[in-house]
């Protein structure tokens, strides 16, 4: 199940967010499309590709780079931004895709690595 149905059937009874913690295929470092055979497995393997993204260097970069995702991808899911020191990502390990759920106080991971990280398999929403 693609994760933005999940939230929009769950959005009222669940609180989520997404946090953008660091850029997976900026172009000045690792460019999955640098041939035309490349580019076009990237799109068919994923619908949303973005060529076109630099690592961001200031927290201001890191936040539009967030805010483009949040418009192409994730609807009105409310999206917050890991500082520059990857505080989030360090402490959560939520790079490339985490999903956690929390809770109470407990914090638990409903999935790691994902191929599609839009993508999620057997999650389900219980009354807690």
């Amino acid at each position: 199940m693609r994760f933005l149905p999940v939230y929009k059937k769950y959005r009222d009874d669940v609180d989520f967010m997404m946090i953008y913690v660091r850029e997976a295929h900026p172009t000045d470092k690792w460019w999955l499309a640098e041939t035309k055979f490349m580019r076009f497995v990237s799109v068919l393997s994923n619908p949303y590709p973005s060529y076109d993204t630099r690592e961001p260097r200031t927290i201001e970069e890191r936040r539009a780079v967030a805010t483009a995702c949040k418009a192409k991808l994730l609807d009105d899911m409310p999206v917050y931004v890991d500082d520059m020191d990857n505080s989030v990502n360090q402490a959560y390990v939520g790079w490339p895709t985490r999903i956690y759920c929390q809770a109470t106080s407990e914090i638990v991971p409903l999935a790691t690595r994902r191929i599609d990280p839009f993508v999620v398999i057997g999650l389900q929403i219980f009354d807690c």
